[in-house]
């Protein structure tokens, strides 16, 4: 898509030259009255397949497979000063970039069920990830760059369930489990490169959690409720940096961090048709080491991690008639405090919010042309047209000023989409 800034902003005016070093006046002579127009394109694709296979016993039940996937990427912007924009690297396109990932992992798990009133359940997984990224020259990289990584972990998990009654379930469980890092972890990499030295090795941890849970539900008739309470222990932290000076985005890790709670859900049926639900979750997160960046932000232990709502809160309406599904629902996202820029965290919070969305489908059976079904969709999101903020963010001024402000990310108005699934 091509849009335009009004009033114009232009990489003359970031940067005094253009990207071949051209002075500010013949930078705007030759993109024609600066970069006014912007040509975005952003475009994915996916590929992979997940085998699974399952073994049936008297006492147990066994479980193995698989995934293997890979993932590519092309983001582009490039500016120009009239609404044809040519796209010519080095010259006038602020990135362009080209990336893919690759993700595969095994895995296997056993249900034990030595009597009918307990189930054990272990299990483990082993993942492969790699990520690539190629940086052609452009306003955020001068040079372009290439950079990469791999990562491989291992992950145990195990659970234990008893029912000292059929309508009743007491739970408890352990896993081990691990976040790899995003896209900006290998921008600080790629933009440290030279004409005569390539980029710097991506030296960013995966997040690794170790994670507790127990808890209880009870289900007999048209109720079915829940308790649970959780603890979940980081340790690498993901956090990110982002450069005033160039506008990048960097991940990097910094200490150790725990996140606990206590999450409570119901569910009414109110005949075979409708039901209604609701659900509650009230959490803590703080960091629980005293750490350093290499970007100058530092973490004491209680300091609360940031961009984590203090509650949660949702209810809903679920109906469904045949091929027909529906559900109205509200939710509530309490306080949070707020991040800066730096990824260090602050004393400020912002406010609680809520939102109001319903989402409606139908499916039509074919069963032609290879033609399972056809799903059709309907949704809205923010039916109240609320204008609260969902993100806010800390900045410091800069040119010499003092101080710090406050930008704020406003909520989506309300939408609606409509979405075709076919299935094969």
């Amino acid at each position: 898509m091509t849009f335009y800034l009004n009033p114009p902003l232009t990489v003359c005016q970031y940067s005094g030259n253009d990207f071949m070093g051209n002075n500010s006046p013949a930078c705007q002579d030759q993109t024609i009255n600066g970069d006014n127009y912007h040509s975005y394109s952003y475009q994915t694709n996916t590929f992979g397949f997940n085998p699974s296979v399952n073994w049936f016993q008297h006492y147990v039940n066994l479980k193995a497979g698989g995934l293997a996937m890979i993932s590519t990427y092309d983001s582009q912007d490039f500016v120009y000063g009239t609404p044809n924009v040519p796209k010519i690297a080095g010259y006038n396109d602020l990135w362009d970039e080209h990336g893919w990932r690759m993700y595969s992992k095994i895995y296997g798990q056993a249900k034990i069920k030595p009597v009918s009133s307990v189930a054990i359940t272990p299990g483990i997984k082993y993942e492969i990830m790699y990520t690539h990224l190629n940086d052609v020259p452009g306003y955020y990289y001068s040079v372009g760059a290439n950079s990469g990584r791999s990562y491989s972990e291992l992950s145990p998990y195990i659970g234990i369930e008893y029912r000292p009654l059929s309508s009743i379930k007491l739970f408890a469980d352990y896993a081990v489990g691990y976040k790899y890092p995003n896209i900006t972890a290998f921008y600080s990499a790629d933009s440290n490169a030279t004409t005569t030295s390539p980029s710097t090795p991506v030296t960013i941890k995966p997040e690794r959690v170790n994670t507790y849970q127990f808890g209880a539900q009870y289900a007999s008739g048209p109720v079915n409720v829940s308790v649970s309470f959780y603890r979940s222990d980081f340790v690498h932290t993901f956090s990110s940096y982002y450069d005033t000076s160039n506008g990048l985005t960097y991940e990097y890790n910094i200490g150790s961090s725990q996140y606990q709670g206590v999450n409570i859900a119901a569910q009414f049926a109110i005949d075979k048709y409708v039901s209604l639900y609701g659900n509650y979750s009230l959490q803590a997160a703080t960091y629980t080491s005293n750490s350093s960046s290499q970007y100058g932000v530092t973490t004491s232990i209680g300091e609360p991690r940031p961009n984590t709502p203090t509650y949660l809160a949702g209810v809903g309406v679920l109906a469904h008639y045949g091929r027909t599904n529906g559900r109205l629902y509200a939710n509530l996202v309490g306080p949070q405090y707020v991040e800066a820029s730096t990824g260090a965290p602050t004393s400020i919070s912002m406010p609680a919010y809520a939102t109001m969305s319903f989402t409606l489908s139908h499916e039509f059976p074919i069963h032609r042309y290879g033609i399972d079904d056809i799903s059709v969709g309907l949704s809205g999101i923010n039916l109240l047209n609320s204008d609260a903020y969902i993100m806010e963010k800390q900045f410091a001024y800069i040119n010499g000023y003092n101080g710090n402000y406050i930008e704020a990310e406003p909520m989506m108005p309300r939408s609606f989409f409509g979405t075709i699934k076919l299935k094969f």
